[in-house]
């Protein structure tokens, strides 16, 4: 008893620092998208490059000021030549500001868009983008790598592919909007392909895409037939929802061929061709999921074990993912937006708990991960000096009064649940 109350006089009470974020630069994978694109350029010796960058409101910070909700980002493109040479650079800040909370949580789905042009001699480059969320101090990074031809060598040529949503008239005019990231998951209805076909002669061109798994080809449209006029020509065509893509990286290349009365061709009929990469990475509430079997082991503080092994359970891929989906919709406390703040809030905790927590074992399955995973952030955390014997507790107490305790026996903070000894509840939201 004695050395108990020598222990708990011992804790110091410590920051919140231990629950703020690394600065260092992150992946930026599932905090924006990014996407560029080579096209002919107005110099014959110069290839124009056209950079998307689109910003998610539900990745970025927003702070209260007077009635307002700011949010400040910058983001810099930084071009490598294959050497390592920075060769160009370009940037550009932004203030976001709403009056509404909960479109600045994201609950709209709203984001930030911007286009920036680079232009680039014929060679071979890396494009990194940084985004800076000033509220916070996250960065985030993204990287593509390009190889930029000499146009003006070709008779027939064709820029990169543009991916697009969607295409309406205008009043006379095409209206794109672009599909900025390489993921096709969430295209339930197909895409289309944008691009430019440069040609030297008024011509007939038969188009055709073709989606590659490596080296084999496992998904072909039907010839499109298209009037080339000599110049520049602003085309797309239709590319159908891919039956046999499933969680992985492909290529879609599109052709373009000399015409002729037979649905095959042969090599001499390709006049030219451009490819890029996609991918099928299903998303849910915006985030990615690029393991769901995993995701289905994460639901262990959220789900009892019948809900988890009919997940488990079903047949194919895209069922599991739907009833993954239908059990995350039954717990979405805005089931009318885009947005579901649990599931959300819920695998935020995981990636926390995965970056600070971790021991042996990943964070989110360490006893500080789980208690962290169904019950947030305490208002307190204690921690003692080590012992003699390096032992260390550290004791959370949360607002209801509710206190955990945890003992780290080694010293090297592998910390274990002392008291209580047992968790029985689950997560539930709270907002």
């Amino acid at each position: 008893m004695y050395r108990l109350v020598v222990v708990f006089f011992l804790l110091v009470l410590i920051s919140n620092a231990l629950f703020s974020h690394s600065s260092k630069i992150q992946d930026g994978t599932e905090a924006f998208f990014f996407d560029a694109v080579i096209f002919k350029g107005d110099s014959a010796n110069l290839a124009r490059i056209d950079c998307y960058v689109l910003v998610p409101y539900q990745s970025l910070t927003f702070i209260k000021f007077e009635d307002n909700f700011i949010a400040k980002i910058n983001v810099f493109l930084t071009v490598y030549d294959s050497l390592g040479n920075t060769v160009a650079t370009k940037n550009y800040d932004r203030v976001l500001v709403e009056r509404d909370y909960n479109i600045a949580l994201g609950a709209t789905a709203k984001f930030d868009v911007r286009q920036m042009q680079l232009s680039l001699a014929p060679g071979n480059y890396q494009i990194r983008a940084i985004l800076s969320d000033e509220n916070s101090k996250a960065e985030y990074s993204q990287s593509r790598s390009m190889s930029v031809i000499d146009f003006a060598k070709y008779d027939n040529v064709m820029s990169g592919l543009l991916l697009v949503s969607s295409i309406e008239e205008d009043k006379g005019r095409w209206k794109i909007t672009p599909h900025i990231s390489d993921n096709i998951g969430g295209l339930r209805d197909g895409f289309f392909v944008f691009f430019e076909y440069y040609s030297n002669t008024n011509q007939k061109v038969d188009f055709l895409y073709q989606i590659f798994e490596n080296d084999e080809l496992i998904e072909q449209g039907s010839k499109i037939q298209k009037e080339i006029d000599i110049g520049t020509n602003r085309l797309f065509i239709r590319v159908k929802k891919p039956t046999k893509i499933s969680r992985n990286n492909y290529t879609l290349r599109v052709l373009a061929l000399r015409p002729n009365d037979n649905d095959d061709y042969e090599i001499k009929d390709i006049l030219a061709v451009a490819q890029r990469s996609i991918k099928s990475i299903t998303r849910l509430s915006g985030f990615v999921l690029n393991d769901l079997d995993k995701a289905i082991r994460q639901l262990r503080y959220v789900a009892n074990s019948d809900d988890i092994n009919y997940i488990r359970s079903a047949k194919s891929e895209d069922e599991k993912f739907t009833r993954f989906n239908d059990f995350w919709k039954s717990l979405d406390p805005t089931p009318n937006t885009e947005r579901n703040e649990a599931f959300e809030q819920y695998y935020f905790r995981i990636a926390y708990a995965n970056e600070n927590f971790r021991s042996y074992t990943e964070g989110w399955l360490t006893d500080r991960g789980m208690v962290y995973i169904i019950f947030g952030q305490p208002v307190t955390v204690e921690r003692s000096n080590p012992m003699s014997d390096g032992r260390v507790y550290e004791r959370w107490i949360y607002a209801d009064n509710r206190e955990f305790l945890f003992l780290d026996n080694t010293g090297f903070g592998d910390f274990r649940l002392v008291r209580p000894i047992s968790i029985t509840e689950k997560y539930r939201y709270k907002n």
